[in-house]
């Protein structure tokens, strides 16, 4: 099989899983970007699967980081897609530098709900903490709420501090929530 007769199998639900198969073995790393987005077209949970183990063996969770680095918005958006998919505690500093520092807002919301995701390790807790201070009103709501269950004095601080100088009504509220959250483990562990 070719690798464009590889690439029409993933068309449709019917063939998919013989298209990524096929392009898993052939071992061509251009295969990425369309079996990410057959893996989202993907109709059935079988063909979900099929395309997610032919990214992964093509190394989609190594790529990442090479994609994170990309000029093309789409590239990046990829890079986080692959680092939602396939968790790696290397992930969430470059999740946070995404979320820091692209210009695309619709990446930048991606990234951190896809951190929120991530085990809350190492510099997790910090980076949704720095996270309630960002421009954007959808990464401050997404940390606010990421945050809900993340117990310990220092969080429960920076949301109270955040609170007070939170305008956006959407962040307020999603702040509200894991604050009385906060509170409510408190009152249980007393």
């Amino acid at each position: 099989m070719t690798y464009a007769e590889a690439l029409a199998l993933l068309r449709s639900s019917e063939t998919m899983c013989r298209g990524a198969e096929a392009l898993a073995k052939m071992g061509n790393q251009a295969a990425l970007m369309p079996l990410l987005d057959a893996h989202g077209a993907a109709e059935d949970a079988a063909a979900r699967t099929c395309t997610k183990e032919a990214l992964a063996a093509l190394g989609a969770r190594d790529q990442a980081r090479k994609l994170a680095a990309s000029a093309k918005p789409v590239e990046r958006h990829a890079a986080v897609t692959f680092m939602g998919m396939f968790k790696d505690d290397h992930h969430v500093a470059l999740l946070g530098q995404l979320i820091d520092g692209d210009p695309e807002p619709s990446l930048r919301a991606h990234a951190v709900e896809v951190l929120w995701l991530q085990k809350r390790t190492g510099p997790w807790e910090p980076i949704m903490v720095k996270a309630l201070d960002h421009a954007d009103t959808a990464v401050r709501r997404t940390a606010a709420q990421a945050l809900t269950g993340q117990w310990g004095t220092g969080v429960l601080t920076a949301l109270r501090k955040r609170l007070t100088v939170e305008k956006e009504p959407i962040v307020r509220t999603a702040l509200e929530s894991a604050i009385r959250s906060h509170e409510e483990h408190a009152a249980t562990r007393k």
